[in-house]
C-alpha cells in the first residue's frame, strides 16, 4: 500500500486549468511516463494518487495503459470540491473494492480552540474538498478503510493554516463515523496522505488504542519521521 502526490497529473490539451504548469503536449507525454514509471517502481497493490485530473479517460489512457501489462490495475477517481486547482485524489488498485469512492460532505468552524496558526480573522466555516474514503477485505475477510486526504495548500499561511486544522477534524469525524457502523466489530483503519500522524493519535487516543503503539506514533513524531 502506498501513496503518491503525481504534481499535476493533468493533460495540458484538454485543461483550461491556469495554475497547471505543463503547457505542451510532450511535457505532458513526459510526466505521465515519469510517473507510470515510478509507479512501476513501487510495485505495491494499493496506490493512492493525488493532484490528478479527474477524468478516468485521461488518467486511464495515459496512466493505466503505461503499468496495466503485468498485472491488473484498476483506476477509481473520487469526487473533488476543488474548483480552484480541479485536482482530484484517486485510486489504482488490483485488490477488488467493497465500495466506491466516497466523499464526506461535512464542515467545521476554524479557527479551532487549540488553533496554533495566529489566524485573527472572522470565524468561518470549511470542509475537505479532495479526499475520498473507500474499503477493502483480507484474506480473512477483515474490512480495512482507506481514506485519502488531501488538505490545502499554504499552510504558513494563518488563515490557511486554520483550514487546514479543521480539515483534520473532518477527517477525525468521519473516521470514528465510518468506525461506528461496524458496532464494535473488528475493522482496520488506513490513512494517507498529509498531517496522517495527527490524525491516526487523535483517532488511537479516542478509539483508546492500546498504549504502545500511541507511543510508537509519538516517537515517530519525536523523530520527525
Amino acid at each position: 500500500i502506498g501513496t503518491y502526490n503525481t504534481y499535476w497529473l493533468f493533460n495540458a490539451i484538454h485543461s483550461e486549468n491556469h495554475y497547471m504548469p505543463w503547457k505542451t503536449s510532450e511535457e505532458v507525454a513526459n510526466h505521465f511516463s515519469n510517473v507510470a514509471s515510478q509507479i512501476l517502481d513501487m510495485n505495491v497493490d494499493v496506490l493512492n494518487l493525488v493532484e490528478i485530473e479527474g477524468s478516468c479517460d485521461v488518467i486511464g489512457s495515459n496512466l493505466i495503459s503505461k503499468t496495466a501489462s503485468s498485472t491488473n490495475r484498476q483506476l477509481f477517481i473520487g469526487l473533488s470540491k476543488d474548483t480552484a486547482t480541479k485536482q482530484h485524489n484517486g485510486l489504482i488498485s488490483t485488490i477488488p473494492l467493497e465500495r466506491s469512492l466516497d466523499f464526506v460532505d461535512l464542515h467545521l468552524s476554524y479557527p479551532q480552540p487549540y488553533s496554533s496558526c495566529y489566524y485573527d480573522g472572522l470565524e468561518r466555516n470549511t470542509g475537505l474538498s479532495k479526499h475520498y474514503v473507500t474499503m477493502f477485505k483480507l484474506n480473512d475477510d477483515t474490512p480495512i478503510l482507506l481514506f485519502s486526504v488531501h488538505l490545502k495548500a499554504i499552510p504558513n499561511d494563518p488563515a490557511s493554516c486554520a483550514k487546514r486544522e479543521s480539515q483534520a477534524e473532518v477527517v477525525i469525524q468521519a473516521i470514528l463515523d465510518e468506525v461506528a457502523k461496524f458496532e464494535g466489530k473488528r475493522v482496520g483503519i488506513i490513512v494517507l496522505g498529509e498531517e496522517i500522524l495527527m490524525i491516526m493519535i487523535q483517532i488511537f487516543m479516542t478509539l483508546k488504542v492500546p498504549n504502545r503503539i500511541l507511543r510508537l506514533c509519538l516517537e515517530f513524531e519525536n523523530n520527525s519521521i
